[in-house]
């Protein structure tokens, strides 16, 4: 019995001229694809087929519930591959034919009443091996702990596995997260929001009465913005049409330019048809978030004020926690970082909060909460200040100018 440290690809190494006749790898979802298919190498090595070879090898693996965008439940086919993900890297996550994935019952499961609404838990008649267990282990487990983590620890979904304290703590997955995709409303104005940088995201939503529904987001890795850009443009198209009428903001920060391009993002995104403004507020982190607090602990005609599709994989997991301050490790009880940790949940925060900004939500947050009408101004029509639209074409109307955030 060998037993091996493996928890990051740099652990790689520790495998060469290993030869075993099997592997078992406990908590998966912590464990890189590229360490399992070294390991797999190496299995079915011992015995030596000289001396009759191994009557069974293969590989075993175990874990809690992992987030959506990991390797495991693309490759179960529970969710789709995410979009950040090349074709190079789906193809390498379809299940081989000699792969077979189960699911252990859950502990406990969920009680709701009359109404939907959930009231609490009961024991799984059918959880396995509860007789090794304390009398009332799950049920202790229980109290405390938020439904995010009760889900993936307990109710073994898959879920957002946290480490920090979540930046929007408001967050309800049974209130902000719609039950099926959010369709796209024609004749309704788009907003998207874009961060800039090698891991682009944008975000894109429509308000209907006050109550936003965020229904697709765009995500990519190691990219650029002569990249992004087109990527962006084809996905609005598709989503919403080639008749749509979107407001694009953007990182405050991308009128600069990058260390290899002589362009800014800006002008990248305007060369490709889409012209992207800098969402309002000057890039100030506590309007940002607040913005967004805002409208997670606000009613519309009784509903939430702001909906999340269940496709928006990335951000609904970064709302979920995903999106948190960085715990440091200091004596003396819990301690976190003053700002958000920059992970791969963080890009598309930062979009969605571009988004609202430029939408004008950011006006309820420090204009004591005044609503503040567009105003035409006197001047000539100036072809410099008017709309695009999704191709980049004129509409001609007159241009708008708004006051305050």
């Amino acid at each position: 019995m060998i037993f091996l440290a493996l928890d990051n690809e740099d652990d790689r190494k520790k495998l060469l001229s290993t030869e075993v006749t099997g592997a078992w790898v406990n908590e998966g979802r912590e464990v890189p694809k590229a360490i399992i298919d070294d390991l797999l190498g190496r299995t079915g090595r011992f015995p030596k087929m000289i001396d009759g070879g191994p009557t069974w090898h293969g590989l075993i693996m175990d874990t809690n519930a992992p987030d959506e965008e990991h390797w495991i439940p693309v490759m179960r086919g529970d969710v789709p591959p995410p979009d950040w993900m090349t074709d190079e890297q789906i193809k390498a996550l379809e299940k081989p034919k000699n792969w077979s994935f189960y699911i252990q019952p859950a502990g406990l499961v969920e009680v709701f009443d009359e109404h939907g609404n959930l009231t609490g838990y009961e024991p799984n008649v059918r959880a396995e091996n509860v007789r090794y267990l304390p009398k009332g282990y799950y049920d202790n487990l229980t109290a405390g702990k938020p439904k995010t983590w009760i889900d993936v620890n307990i109710l073994n979904r898959l879920g957002t596995h946290k480490d920090g304290r979540p930046v929007w703590p408001q967050y309800s997955q049974g209130v902000h997260l719609a039950s099926k995709p959010l369709k796209a409303y024609p004749g309704v104005d788009v907003y998207v929001g874009i961060d800039f940088g090698r891991q682009p995201a944008a975000v894109a939503a429509q308000c209907l009465r006050g109550q936003w529904l965020i229904q697709h987001e765009l995500t990519a890795q190691n990219e650029g913005s002569s990249i992004f850009a087109p990527q962006v443009k084809k996905w609005l198209v598709q989503c919403y049409g080639p008749d749509a009428v979107f407001h694009i903001f953007g990182d405050p920060s991308g009128d600069f330019m990058g260390p290899n391009d002589d362009r800014t993002p800006y002008q990248i995104f305007r060369a490709n048809g889409l012209h992207v403004r800098p969402a309002p507020g000057g890039n100030r982190l506590p309007l940002r978030l607040e913005t967004v607090e805002s409208l997670l602990v606000r009613l519309v005609d009784g509903k939430p004020a702001l909906m999340v599709s269940p496709s928006c994989t990335t951000l609904k997991a970064a709302l979920a926690g995903g999106y948190a301050y960085r715990r440091l490790r200091m004596s003396g009880g819990a301690k976190y970082s003053d700002e958000p940790d920059k992970n791969r949940f963080s890009h598309i925060a930062d979009a969605l909060q571009y988004l609202v900004l430029g939408a004008g939500e950011g006006r309820t947050v420090v204009g004591a909460g005044k609503s503040v009408k567009p105003v035409q101004t006197a001047k000539a029509f100036d072809v410099g200040r008017a709309r695009l639209d999704p191709l980049g074409k004129r509409n001609g109307r007159r241009p708008v100018v708004r006051s305050g955030i």
